[in-house]
């Protein structure tokens, strides 16, 4: 509940002042205080910006919600009208003071020492980029991780990159803050080198509390999870973005019916890559059954690898074929039709993009799964 210019902490059951209410919340008072408010809420999780209690599975959506953003750049704005913050010193300095604040030695110190460091990082940055010609090279360390191929945790993968934290992580949110950035410029050498599917699997220690006996218990869990498919270099950083969340909320979903799976710390992080061979137009293939029933397919039989070429010109020329549309000799009298300058065949996905440039068309690609049809991706 709000009051003036301050704010009421449930857990506490005190009212903080707005400015002070960012330092308070990272207080060990209000940590401890808010471990036994969970304990004794465990059913109910409170947002300390709104002050209201949601159920977990509320909680999560309520973090997206137009109410809780709002609310969140009140806070903010009220904030920053009283006090800037000095990034540098790691402060919040009173706007009347800011100038005074930038002007002392202490700022001044710490920029130069920031500088400095800075510095040293884009020196070390660089070295490594120059050494970096090959998988062995992978290697390398942050101030907050460690990076390294494991040659223990291959299981069918090409390679694994084991990261392992040098501080506490206790929340996945971490890592799908900074792994993307972290990772980009080793799995971008990678990618120029050979597409892959990543694999993300975190090793963690669990805690869970058993309201029936009064205990915790822990236990050290592996959560893997699914493999996606990386083909460029603006996928990347999306897809390792993508992968952490889906183990982050994996994480959230875990219920025993005695008490619930909450991640105490992340041992290490590995990026399981397995080559991926992308699809190609070849030669004749037999239909699957179940597609050949639909009749709505034209496989056209041909053995020279060139199925994406003919393809095309059925597609543009289906009025003009009479009969038997899958015999090649239909389609020798429009081999002029596009223009096929460096694209070999059989035709890659890869190449799929230069061709419908090429000849100012679109191309919708589909893929089998299974049992259905599904998109795969549209080229235009």
């Amino acid at each position: 509940m709000e009051r003036n210019n301050k704010i009421r902490c449930d857990i506490c059951n005190k009212e903080i002042s707005k400015s002070n209410w960012s330092k308070h919340i990272k207080t060990k008072k209000h940590i401890n205080n808010n471990e036994t408010y969970e304990v004794e809420n465990r059913i109910q999780k409170h947002c300390g910006i709104c002050n209201i209690l949601l159920s977990e599975n509320e909680f999560y959506q309520h973090l997206k919600s137009n109410l809780h953003k709002r609310n969140t750049k009140l806070i903010k704005d009220e904030i920053n009208n009283i006090q800037k913050y000095c990034s540098i010193c790691n402060i919040l300095v009173f706007k009347n003071q800011w100038n005074d604040h930038l002007k002392s030695i202490t700022h001044k110190n710490k920029t130069k020492l920031l500088q400095n460091k800075l510095k040293e990082k884009v020196k070390s940055f660089n070295i490594r980029k120059q050494r970096l010609r090959h998988f062995n090279d992978l290697d390398f360390e942050t101030d907050d991780y460690i990076v390294k191929k494991s040659e223990e945790a291959l299981e069918g993968c090409f390679l694994t990159l084991r990261i392992t934290p040098k501080n506490e992580v206790n929340s996945v949110y971490v890592l799908i803050e900074e792994l993307p950035e972290l990772m980009f410029e080793r799995m971008k050498y990678i990618l120029e080198e050979k597409t892959y599917k990543l694999q993300i699997v975190i090793k963690g220690n669990f805690r869970k509390f058993h309201p029936a006996t009064g205990q915790e218990e822990f236990e050290e869990i592996t959560v893997p999870s699914k493999s996606q498919i990386i083909l460029r270099e603006d996928e990347i950083e999306e897809t390792i973005h993508a992968l952490l969340l889906e183990i982050h909320e994996k994480i959230e979903s875990w219920d025993n019916n005695e008490g619930y799976w909450h991640l105490d710390n992340v041992i290490n992080i590995d990026f399981k890559l397995r080559e991926y061979k992308p699809l190609s137009g070849s030669s004749y293939i037999e239909l699957p059954k179940w597609i050949y029933n639909k009749k709505a397919t034209i496989n056209i039989k041909n053995d020279d690898q060139k199925c994406f070429k003919y393809c095309l010109q059925y597609h543009k020329h289906k009025n003009e074929i009479t009969h038997h549309p899958e015999r090649v000799s239909w389609y020798s009298k429009w081999d002029n039709d596009y223009d096929f300058t460096n694209i070999k065949f059989p035709v890659e996905v890869d190449d799929i993009q230069k061709f419908c440039k090429q000849n100012n068309i679109s191309i919708n690609l589909y893929v089998v799964n299974g049992k259905s049809i599904q998109p795969y991706l549209t080229f235009s």
